[in-house]
């Protein structure tokens, strides 16, 4: 029998990827939670890939992934600061050429993101990943900055990745769910996708 968090996902048809590289206990341990997510995607559950690209190889599933926050930083040292963020969304976009296509939105804050987030990358990229503040303010805001861009929500991403669990994720998507596509990368989902010892 598998946990009641996992039902959860299960039930509420949201998707999610194993993000948790960046704050793994191991490496070994890491593995273990890539390869029960595959395991427990045959029982139904939205395991779409992995952010460790060795481990996806390893274990033949999805790689997954989006910029970090040190690419848009990056920027600030090369680049004048006020113009570093749009001249970094267009240097990735340069480089994978609409694979990737995930923006982050808070390397300076979803504000100053938004600003520089205009027609043209709203456009080009697919979406966006939350990782910091209140998810549900700034999904808002996201979706209402495509809105005024003339950009139906539907057609775009967003992807979840602050401190998530399966009860926090199932409220984001139960919220945002048919105004925009939502999808998760979770950090610490073990406990929440081994099968119970009885």
């Amino acid at each position: 029998r598998l946990l009641t968090k996992l039902d959860i996902c299960r039930k509420s048809g949201f998707s999610f990827a194993d993000f948790g590289t960046r704050r793994r206990f191991s490496a070994a341990w890491q593995r273990v939670v890539v390869r029960a997510c595959k395991k427990n995607k045959d029982l139904g559950v939205n395991f779409s890939g992995t952010s460790n690209v060795l481990f996806a190889l390893m274990e033949g599933v999805k790689p997954i992934g989006t910029m970090a926050h040190e690419w848009i930083m990056a920027g600030q040292a090369i680049d004048v600061i006020k113009d570093s963020q749009s001249f970094m969304l267009q240097k990735w976009a340069d480089v994978y050429r609409g694979d990737l296509g995930i923006a982050l939105t808070d390397t300076i804050g979803i504000d100053a993101f938004l600003r520089d987030f205009d027609k043209y990358f709203a456009k080009l990229y697919d979406g966006v990943r939350q990782d910091s503040g209140d998810p549900f303010v700034i999904c808002a805001k996201v979706i209402q900055h495509y809105e005024d861009l003339g950009i139906d929500p539907k057609t775009k991403t967003i992807v979840f990745s602050d401190s998530l669990n399966f009860v926090k994720a199932q409220k984001l998507y139960e919220t945002f769910k048919d105004k925009i596509n939502v999808t998760f990368g979770m950090e610490r989902i073990l406990q929440m996708i081994i099968p119970e010892v009885k």
